[in-house]
């Protein structure tokens, strides 16, 4: 049971900054209901904190030897995973178009991308395959795996790449390297599903935990780019 303690610890881990992120926004978000941005941010971090805890009791209920009907139930947590959690990087392309209102004209576009993933993701087959009897890799089908890999790629490429372009006419230090954290969060993102993916195709516990350590980074880059303590402000401003 080793194994997953680690896998399970790793998953709490990578929960953890989205949740403390959604509820700072959320914060935010009551101070000022008007600002879009602010809206947008908490939409995108609800998103992303739900996808991981539902991950994280997907975890938690996989077992070596699991009854029919905890075995729909982890699947349909995964399944939930994945839609929740490209839910959040739609909310997080609208929150680039706050900044850059040039891209608005192709969230309808987006949207109807949204929608189709979602279908094909909630509609493929998927299950839960165990390993040393201790750890699973999720079993999609390469449908669903590439209308994942299809709209996470796409807009995290385009959120990074144009978050790390804004930051340079930037005047602002501190404003630059918040553009810039969110940039990398936005690699880091890709790195994790890229992982987590590939861990389909080569079973094995290193990419499982790669995907984790990626997606713990992600969150904490995140961290550094939408909260910035204080503290962070001032070593950037130095």
């Amino acid at each position: 049971m080793a194994l997953l303690s680690a896998t399970t610890i790793g998953m709490f881990l990578c929960t953890l900054p989205f949740c403390i992120i959604a509820v700072h926004s959320f914060r935010e978000y009551l101070t000022d209901k008007q600002d879009p941005k602010k809206k947008h941010v908490f939409y995108a971090f609800l998103c992303f904190s739900v996808a991981f805890i539902l991950n994280l009791i997907a975890y938690i209920f996989v077992l070596p030897d699991m009854s029919p009907g905890r075995f729909m139930a982890v699947t349909a947590l995964f399944k939930l995973f994945d839609a929740v959690n490209i839910a959040g990087v739609f909310w997080i392309f609208v929150f680039l178009t706050d900044f850059m209102g040039g891209m608005k004209r192709y969230l309808p576009l987006v949207f109807i991308h949204l929608g189709i993933s979602l279908v094909l993701i909630l509609g493929m087959p998927y299950g839960v395959d165990i390993i040393d009897g201790t750890n699973y890799v999720k079993d999609r089908a390469a449908v669903s795996s590439l209308a994942i890999l299809a709209f996470w790629l796409l807009y995290w490429g385009i959120v990074a790449y144009n978050f790390w372009s804004h930051s340079k006419l930037m005047t602002k230090r501190v404003a630059a390297r918040r553009s810039q954290m969110m940039s990398l969060g936005g690699v880091f993102s890709v790195l994790s599903y890229l992982c987590a993916i590939f861990s389909n195709v080569f079973p094995g516990a290193i990419l499982v935990h790669l995907a984790l350590f990626f997606a713990t980074v992600a969150g904490i880059v995140f961290y550094a780019g939408f909260v910035a303590p204080e503290r962070l402000r001032r070593m950037w401003e130095e």
